[in-house]
């Protein structure tokens, strides 16, 4: 099976180095492995649309705004700090749920 819009290599390969799912801490092992989640749906292949979660999280993932919103700013900080080179595309995608970002107290 094809995936619609999976994420391309360029953002799988910032997670190599991440081993725990971002909503239980876990490190996957017992839950079945980690899989990186599209953070608003597949309609965005960006680096800040993207989280690693078990796939017993990944599972009951409600997409609520508070789940989104938690994600993509552990997202962010993730990004800075390893130094992540944003794109173009990035900057479009942030701009568009700078709403989000801007509701952190």
């Amino acid at each position: 099976m094809i995936l619609q819009n999976p994420f391309p290599d360029y953002v799988r390969n910032i997670y190599l180095d991440c081993w725990e799912c971002w909503i239980c801490g876990q490190n996957g092992t017992q839950t079945g492995g980690l899989e990186l989640h599209h953070i608003q749906g597949r309609n965005s292949y960006s680096a800040f649309n993207s989280a690693p979660l078990c796939k017993l999280c990944h599972s009951m993932i409600g997409h609520t705004l508070e789940e989104e919103k938690t994600l993509m700013i552990k997202t962010a900080k993730y990004l800075v700090k390893h130094n992540y080179q944003f794109t173009e595309y990035d900057l479009q995608f942030y701009l568009n749920n700078k709403h989000i970002y801007d509701t952190v107290t």
